[in-house]
C-alpha cells in the first residue's frame, strides 16, 4: 500500500501538525486523518466511521461527515477497485508544502550568505581604493562572483592590479580572467576565457607566466 510521502525520511504525522492551518484543517480533521494513518499502518486497509468512533471520542455521525469533507476536499480517497483508504492526496500536498518551504529556507539562506560575501568585497575595494563604490563597480563584482571567481580571487586581482598602478575594475577582470585562463592551461592544456583580443594558446601561456605590463591605454 502506497501512503507513504516520497521522502520516507519525513514523517507524515510531522508534515500534517505543521501545516494542517495553512490547509484549512480542524482539530477534528487533524485527528481522523491521524488516526486513519495509525490504523493504515497497523494493515487495516478499508477504514470506516464506526472503526474510528472506536478510537475516538466523536461519533459515528461526525466521523462520516469528515471523512465525507476530507473526500470532497482531496485530502482522502476510497479506491473501490481495491477496498482501500489512500492517504497519498494528502500526503502529495503535505510533500509539496513542505519542499516549497525547504527551497525557501535554502533561498534565504543562500541569500544571506550571498550578501555577506558582497559587503565583505565591497569594504575591501573601497578601503583599498580609497571610494565608495559606484552601482556600476558593485554589478562588477556581483558578476564576477555569478562567473564561479572566489572572494580570494576577486580580492587578490584587486591588489595585483594596484601593485602596478591599476585602479579600475577593468583592470581587475583582465586579472580575474589571465588567473582563470592559466588554472585552465595548467590543468586542461588549453582555455576558452578570453578578452575580446586574438591569441592562440602558446601567446596565452606566455602571458599568463609573465607579469602583466600593460593593461591598456584606457586604464
Amino acid at each position: 500500500m502506497s501512503n507513504s510521502l516520497p521522502n520516507e525520511s519525513v514523517d507524515f504525522r510531522y508534515l500534517l501538525l505543521e501545516y494542517y492551518k495553512k490547509l484549512g484543517l480542524t482539530e477534528n480533521e487533524v485527528l481522523v486523518l491521524l488516526m486513519v494513518n495509525h490504523l493504515l499502518n497497523q494493515k487495516n486497509d478499508w477504514i470506516t466511521a464506526d472503526m474510528l468512533s472506536m478510537k475516538t471520542n466523536l461519533k459515528t455521525k461526525e466521523l462520516d461527515r469528515i471523512l465525507s469533507d476530507l473526500v470532497k476536499r482531496g485530502f482522502l480517497e476510497y479506491v473501490l477497485e481495491s477496498a482501500r483508504v489512500s492517504l497519498e492526496p494528502i500526503s502529495k500536498t503535505l510533500w509539496q508544502l513542505f519542499a516549497l518551504d525547504v527551497a525557501k529556507n535554502n533561498q534565504n539562506r543562500l541569500s544571506a550568505e550571498r550578501a555577506e560575501l558582497l559587503s565583505e568585497i565591497y569594504s575591501y575595494y573601497e578601503k583599498k581604493l580609497g571610494r565608495t563604490l559606484s552601482p556600476f563597480d558593485k554589478d562588477q563584482i556581483n558578476q564576477w562572483l555569478d562567473d564561479g571567481y572566489r572572494v580570494e580571487q576577486i580580492r587578490h586581482a584587486l591588489d595585483d592590479a594596484l601593485a602596478e598602478g591599476r585602479k579600475t575594475m577593468k583592470s581587475v577582470g583582465k586579472r580575474l580572467r589571465l588567473a582563470r585562463a592559466g588554472e585552465d592551461i595548467d590543468r586542461e592544456g588549453y582555455t576558452l576565457v578570453g578578452d575580446n583580443w586574438d591569441q592562440d594558446i602558446a601567446k596565452t601561456m606566455e602571458i599568463v607566466k609573465t607579469k602583466w605590463v600593460d593593461d591598456g591605454k584606457e586604464d
